[in-house]
């Protein structure tokens, strides 16, 4: 009874041995080649020829995994503004978009306001943040300074222009505004 069970055991590892060596064998015809499940994100799974897959990335993503946005490349840059606001002044400054990560841009200076630091001797700068999507940047609902500045909108990148339409509070005053972002 031993030998038989040896002699099973025996069996099955050579039969398992041989599935394998004829799974990895080289196939020629790349027509019947079925890529394994690759976890593509943002993507999808492609043959690339000669028995090897690759992710092929949707517009706006990188990685091996498509797991990278790049939506915010075209959003980064140095911008002269035009902002104004109804009911009150007209604000001019520059400002350099920058990345954060994925799908997230920063807009440091923004409308030139600072921002105290508790127990610090200075400011910092104001830095809403920007959610990309293909041409459209939300400004999610954000608050800065203890809830003393507000700020959310929404804007639209044609070319190397952003049109930001948002409502900001800042200073016991609520101001709804259109900036003119012009890319220098």
């Amino acid at each position: 009874m031993m030998r038989t069970i040896y002699f099973t055991a025996a069996t099955l590892v050579i039969a398992l041995l041989l599935s394998l060596v004829s799974c990895t064998k080289e196939n020629n015809n790349n027509e019947d080649f079925i890529c394994p499940d690759i976890p593509c994100q943002y993507g999808e799974v492609t043959h690339t020829g000669n028995q090897t897959c690759s992710c092929s990335c949707n517009p706006g993503y990188e990685g091996d995994s498509c797991e990278i946005s790049t939506a915010w490349t075209k959003y980064r840059g140095y911008y002269k503004v035009i902002d104004s606001c109804l009911g009150h002044s007209s604000y001019n400054y520059y400002i350099t978009i920058q990345p954060g990560g994925g799908d997230r841009v920063y807009m440091p200076d923004f409308r030139e306001i600072y921002v105290p630091i508790p127990n610090d001797c200075c400011s910092s700068s104001f830095y809403p943040m920007g959610i990309v999507y293909g041409d459209s940047l939300s400004l999610p609902f954000q608050t800065f300074d203890d809830g003393k500045i507000t700020i959310e909108g929404e804007g639209t990148l044609n070319g190397t222009t952003l049109t930001l339409r948002y409502t900001l509070l800042y200073r016991g005053v609520v101001e709804t505004c259109t900036a003119i972002f012009n890319r220098q």
